[in-house]
């Protein structure tokens, strides 16, 4: 979901909210989006699988085709 022009504004991530500063922050550096252009989710679980493609967006610009090097 393309959220340019609003990164890391959600509406369940009110300016308030104890997150928002790190959401709109990783947002930013296109490490995180949200769920939909509005929405962020931040009661939702995280899987293993997602929480390894977070801190490989992290620590890396970009991911190889072909997946882990």
């Amino acid at each position: 979901t393309d959220i340019s022009g609003t990164v890391g504004v959600f509406d369940d991530v009110p300016e308030g909210h104890g997150a928002y500063s790190y959401v709109k922050a990783l947002c930013a550096r296109g490490v995180i989006k949200g769920v939909d252009e509005t929405h962020f989710c931040p009661q939702n679980g995280i899987t293993r699988a997602e929480f390894a493609t977070l801190l490989r967006a992290m620590f890396y610009k970009s991911v190889p085709a072909g997946g882990a090097e």
